[in-house]
């Protein structure tokens, strides 16, 4: 299966993109759910761990990372064993902070 992964800026720098916009990852999986797709990532992107690993854990938990999957908002703690889908979109969003 095939799940779209949106990356919006400046997290995107995380994932080593230099370009402007958004980095788009077609990400190819057997099966799997959220934690599979959140740890392949890591790995293939280690800067992204920092922010999707809080510190001294190893469960991608997304702490300062806004998630989007098919275009709502989720809490990653609580779906990490959430079965993606061929086709599904997952979007990263840099937290928002500010009043």
């Amino acid at each position: 299966m095939i799940v779209r992964v949106e990356v919006a800026p400046p997290l995107t720098e995380v994932f080593g993109y230099r370009g402007t916009g958004r980095l788009v990852i077609e990400q190819t999986m057997k099966k799997g759910n959220l934690a599979d797709l959140l740890n392949t990532l890591i790995r293939e992107y280690p800067g992204f761990g920092e922010y999707a690993l809080e510190l001294g854990s190893v469960v991608p938990v997304c702490p300062h990372v806004l998630v989007a999957l098919n275009n709502e908002i989720i809490t990653v703690r609580n779906k990490l064993n959430l079965a993606l889908r061929n086709g599904d979109v997952l979007i990263l969003l840099p937290e928002f902070l500010g009043g």
